[in-house]
């Protein structure tokens, strides 16, 4: 590849002033998309109240609007709007403030490399897949039977067009935008990767999970970006990244969820009990390791 991941910053314009109307640009699109979001949560009431009903939940509204079959899938729907907007903020930014390719972010190119990213998603969703029948064979007390399959059909069309969606917004912006800019600043790989993976994890530290044990979670949202961040360096592109993500959260909606997952899914298994969160915290590394390895098993440099 002839251009470095990191060195697409250097195509256009990439001083700090440009930088710091992007950063604006985008938060400016995410405040917005928040504020959407919770507006369009508002009018749920208000639908309630035209329709007679004295309840102000979604599932007033279930029997009228087609897709919020479940309240589930309204939360759903409506949680990855602040990705939409997001993404548009980081589109704007690389576009016209910093006037490059927006797929530059992606592959310094400018084209994805699509077997890249099937890649990543294959490999990933093979751990997770392997990880879990370890539980149930370890603990199969620590989780319970949720399939209903109208409900998952109807939620698989959504997660698989949303969850890509929001997955790829957080990689275009962390691992993307975000790590490209601060490179001009911080050389040295380690601290790059630390420095970068730190606004992921703090972005994640009001999720549910983070009440099992929020060191030990934090320690483990922080591994799995500072996997990303390894395999978008050595891979020189994003896509095994943005593979990775997707198959990561999908697994999660669709195949195994948490009882207290703060989005919740119609998946086909609910973990309802849950180990000690140093036992995630190693799993997740011990499959970080063994993807980093497969990934890159043809080349001999693992520096």
């Amino acid at each position: 590849m002839g251009i470095k991941f990191l060195a697409a910053v250097n195509q256009e314009k990439n001083r700090w002033i440009y930088y710091s109307l992007g950063f604006l640009c985008i938060i400016t699109s995410a405040w917005t998309g928040v504020f959407v979001s919770i507006s369009f949560m508002n009018l749920i009431p208000q639908i309630s109240f035209f329709l007679g009903k004295e309840t102000t939940t979604y599932h007033s509204i279930t029997a009228w609007i087609g897709v919020w079959v479940l309240s589930e899938i309204a939360n759903f729907i409506i949680s990855t709007i602040p990705f939409f907007f997001l993404l548009i903020g980081v589109f704007i930014a690389t576009e016209w403030i910093h006037q490059r390719k927006f797929l530059t972010l992606i592959n310094p190119t400018g084209f994805v490399q699509w077997r890249r990213l099937t890649l990543g998603f294959r490999v990933w969703f093979f751990i997770l897949s392997l990880q879990l029948c370890g539980e149930l064979l370890w603990m199969p007390h620590h989780f319970e039977w949720s399939f209903q399959p109208l409900q998952w059909i109807v939620f698989l069309p959504i997660a698989l067009i949303l969850t890509p969606l929001q997955t790829s917004t957080e990689e275009v912006l962390f691992r993307g935008y975000f790590l490209q800019a601060i490179k001009q600043l911080i050389k040295q790989p380690v601290v790059l990767a630390i420095t970068t993976s730190l606004p992921f994890v703090m972005a994640h530290f009001s999720n549910s999970e983070m009440n099992r044990g929020s060191v030990w979670t934090g320690l483990t949202y922080g591994v799995l970006s500072l996997f990303l961040v390894a395999v978008t360096l050595k891979d020189n592109r994003l896509e095994l990244a943005l593979g990775i993500h997707a198959a990561n959260n999908l697994f999660i909606l669709l195949i195994a969820n948490s009882a207290d997952s703060s989005l919740r899914s119609p998946s086909l298994l609910t973990q309802v009990a849950f180990a000690e969160p140093q036992v995630s915290f190693l799993t997740t590394l011990i499959g970080a390791i063994v993807a980093y390895v497969f990934l890159f098993k043809d080349d001999h440099n693992f520096g």
